[in-house]
């Protein structure tokens, strides 16, 4: 990834459009782009026990018509917003404030302005996009990671000057 071509510089962060574009060119670039499979659902996974193993994949596709595919391995990348999951905390129907997931972000985007301090649940790409998004704007983040033992200290870069940023 180059900051000429994707306009990042080094240890900057890394907004999830330039990922995205970044992965288009990239299977473009290696011809791989024609053997991806969009806006396509695995509908069943059956691991084959014989001699071959690999896995029989029944999947629907734009037109909902289902047919198998074989795969030798199996990874599973689905995206942690294709089928976003809110979890339920204690108190939620009473807290006055906002509750959306990472998905809902772009239309709560006016919270970079109106919010004092934020609570960030989760450490994937999305979280450290709105993190990100959240601390260059001056709001207080307050980050909570699942299965992290330890205390996290971050700097995100703001406009030349770094913020210190703890995740609990």
């Amino acid at each position: 990834m180059t900051t000429e071509i994707f306009g990042v510089k080094t240890n900057e962060h890394i907004p999830g459009t330039v990922v995205n574009t970044y992965l288009k060119a990239y299977a473009s670039e290696f011809g791989i782009d024609s053997k991806i499979r969009f806006r396509t659902n695995v509908v069943v996974a059956e691991h084959q026990e014989n001699a071959e193993g690999g896995w029989i994949l029944t999947v629907t596709g734009p037109e909902k018509a289902k047919y198998q595919i074989y795969a030798r391995r199996l990874i599973l990348a689905t995206g942690r917003t294709s089928n976003p999951f809110l979890p339920h905390f204690a108190g939620q129907e009473t807290f006055g404030g906002r509750l959306f997931h990472s998905k809902h972000f772009r239309e709560n985007r006016d919270t970079l302005q109106t919010a004092k301090s934020v609570a960030i649940f989760g450490g994937y790409k999305s979280a450290w996009d709105a993190v990100h998004a959240y601390a260059t704007a001056g709001v207080k983040v307050n980050w909570i990671i699942r299965g992290i033992a330890c205390t996290l200290a971050l700097e995100i870069q703001c406009g030349g000057s770094s913020k210190a940023l703890t995740a609990i």
